[in-house]
C-alpha cells in the first residue's frame, strides 16, 4: 500500500489535530501523567489497536534478539543507531522509526542497508508506541518473543507465540515478571483509559482529566488533585527541592523565597522588611549665642531608630551623605568677615545609653537658647573606621556630595528604641573661620533589614 494512503496517525501531531487538543497542548507539557514510570497513555483512542492481534513475527522475520528504534531522521549507514553498532549482523531486522514522517525502516543485514517497511499494521503499532514513550535519552526498545524477564522498558513488545502483540505499560528494573506489567495491545485503551467525546481519563496510577476548557490530576492512592483551568491551578501541598516562577524572577526553594539576584524574601524567620531612618541638617560646629559673640560648641545630628518586636534584624547599616559648605562668616567682636569652605572630620558614631531617661532642658522662646541633652553616650566602635569619617578637601573646582557607609551595626541595635548621634571627635574651635572650615551639612540615613516574624 502507498504510504500516503495509511491512514492510521503516525505522530502525536496527527493525534493532537484529530482530537482537537492544540488549545490545551501547552498544558499538556506541563503534566506528569504516570507513576513509577507508568506508560504514558496519548494514542488515539478507538478499535485501531485491535488491528495489532495479528501475527506480527510474519512481518519481522525473525525470531530473535530485534530493536526498535526511535529518532526523528531518515536512517543511514552513517548515523545513529547503525554508527554504534561494532556487530552489525546482531542487528539483522531492527526497526526503526522516523519520528518526523512517520515511516518505518528495517536493516539488512544482508545488503547492509535499511529498507522501508510499508506495512499497514506495523506503522501503526510503531506509531503508537512512539507516541507513548520517552526518547529523549534512550532511543531503543526491545521485542520478546517470549516472557519478558526484568529489566525491561516501557514501551517493549512482547509477541506471544500465537502472534498477538502485548505492550510493556510499567517499566522494571529488577524483581519478577507480573501480568500487569505487559498489556494486550487490543485492551489497551479498555484497561487503562477511557475517552469520553474529547475527554481522556487516565485510570491507572494517576486519573488524568484532558478536556478543551481544563486539565485535572488526581492521586487515586491520596485523593490530592490539581485542576488547570486556563491560567488557574488549583492544587494541595507542592513538594519540591527548587520551583522558579515568572523566568526565575522568583526562586522557591529550601531556604524560602528568593529573587534571581539572591536577595531572600520569606525564610524561616518571617517576612524581609528594609527599615529607613533619616535625618539632616548642619554638623560640626555652630555658635554658643548663651556664652556671647565667638564662642562655639558642637552640633551633632540625632536619629532615632526603632526595632519593632519579632524582628531579627540581619544587617544594618549607617549612610551618610555629605556636602561641604561655602561659608560667609562675620565677627561682630572683631568686625571681621570672609568666606571659607567647610568640611567633616573625624566624624563619630555613637549610640545613647539613657534614651529612656535623659532630661532635656532649653530656653523658651526668642533665638537665644540652651539646649542641654543630659544623654549618655557609647561610641559604636569602628562604625566609620578607627579616625571616624572625615570628607575630601572641598574647593571651587571640586566640592561634590560624597556617601559613606558603615560597617554593619546590627549587633549594636535592640528591640525597641534606639538613639545615634553622629558628631567630630575635634576640639572645639576658638575663631568663625576655623568652625567654618570643620562644618557641613550632613544627610544621616539608617537602613535596616530583617524578618518580621507576623504570630
Amino acid at each position: 500500500m502507498p504510504k500516503n494512503d495509511v491512514k492510521t496517525p503516525r505522530t502525536i501531531q496527527e493525534l493532537m489535530r484529530r482530537f482537537d487538543f492544540g488549545s490545551i497542548l501547552g498544558m499538556k507539557k506541563n503534566l506528569e501523567i504516570q507513576k513509577k514510570n507508568l506508560y504514558k497513555i496519548e494514542n488515539e483512542l478507538n478499535s485501531m489497536l485491535n488491528s495489532f492481534v495479528i501475527n506480527l513475527s510474519d512481518v519481522l522475520e525473525n525470531q530473535s534478539d530485534v530493536s526498535l528504534w526511535f529518532y526523528d531522521y531518515i536512517p543511514t549507514t552513517s548515523n545513529e543507531p547503525y554508527s554504534n553498532w561494532i556487530n552489525k549482523q546482531e542487528h539483522d531486522g531492527d526497526l526503526f522509526y522516523d519520528q518526523s514522517t512517520g515511516r518505518v525502516y528495517q536493516y539488512k543485514y544482508s545488503s547492509d542497508s535499511w529498507i522501508e517497511n510499508s506495512d499497514e499494521t506495523l506503522i501503526s503499532a510503531m506509531a503508537t508506541t512512539n507516541v507513548g514513550i520517552d526518547t529523549t535519552s534512550d532511543h531503543e526498545r526491545k521485542i520478546y518473543f517470549s516472557q519478558p524477564t526484568p529489566p525491561y522498558e516501557c514501551g517493549d513488545w512482547w509477541i506471544k507465540s500465537d502472534g498477538t502483540l502485548y505492550v510493556c505499560q510499567l517499566a522494571k528494573t529488577s524483581g519478577e515478571y507480573e501480568e500487569i506489567d505487559f498489556i494486550n495491545s487490543a485492551n489497551y485503551v479498555a484497561t487503562v483509559a477511557v475517552k469520553n467525546n474529547n475527554e481522556i481519563t487516565v485510570l491507572k496510577g494517576t486519573v488524568t482529566k484532558i478536556s478543551e476548557s481544563y486539565v485535572s490530576v488526581t492521586d487515586l492512592a491520596t485523593g490530592g488533585s490539581t485542576v488547570i483551568d486556563g491560567g488557574n491551578i488549583k492544587t494541595g501541598t507542592i513538594d519540591a527541592s527548587l520551583v522558579t516562577i515568572a523566568n526565575n524572577n522568583v526562586i522557591l526553594d529550601e531556604d524560602g523565597i528568593k529573587l534571581n539576584n539572591g536577595a531572600k524574601v520569606i525564610g524561616t524567620n518571617g517576612l524581609m522588611n528594609t527599615y529607613l531612618y533619616e535625618n539632616k541638617d548642619f554638623a560640626g560646629f555652630v555658635s554658643d549665642y548663651t556664652s556671647g559673640y565667638a564662642r562655639f560648641k558642637k552640633k551633632n545630628i540625632l536619629v532615632n531608630v526603632v526595632i519593632p518586636n519579632g524582628l531579627v534584624v540581619t544587617k544594618a547599616k549607617v549612610r551618610l551623605i555629605h556636602n561641604p559648605v561655602y561659608w560667609a562668616w562675620y565677627n561682630n567682636d572683631s568686625g571681621q568677615s570672609g568666606y571659607e569652605w567647610g568640611y567633616l572630620r573625624n566624624v563619630k558614631l555613637y549610640k545613647c545609653t539613657n534614651v529612656q531617661t535623659k532630661r532635656l532642658a532649653a530656653d523658651f522662646g526668642g533665638q537665644v537658647y540652651n539646649d542641654e541633652d543630659v544623654s549618655s553616650y557609647s561610641e559604636i566602635s569602628n562604625a566609620f573606621g578607627s579616625s571616624g569619617f572625615t570628607a575630601n578637601v572641598p574647593s571651587e573646582s571640586s566640592h561634590n556630595a560624597q556617601v559613606a557607609i558603615s560597617a554593619d551595626i546590627k549587633n549594636s541595635l535592640t528591640t525597641g528604641l534606639n538613639q545615634l548621634k553622629l558628631e567630630t571627635i575635634e576640639n572645639v574651635p576658638s575663631s568663625y573661620q576655623s568652625s567654618c572650615q570643620r562644618s557641613a551639612y550632613l544627610t544621616v540615613q539608617v537602613e535596616v533589614e530583617g524578618y518580621m516574624s507576623y504570630t
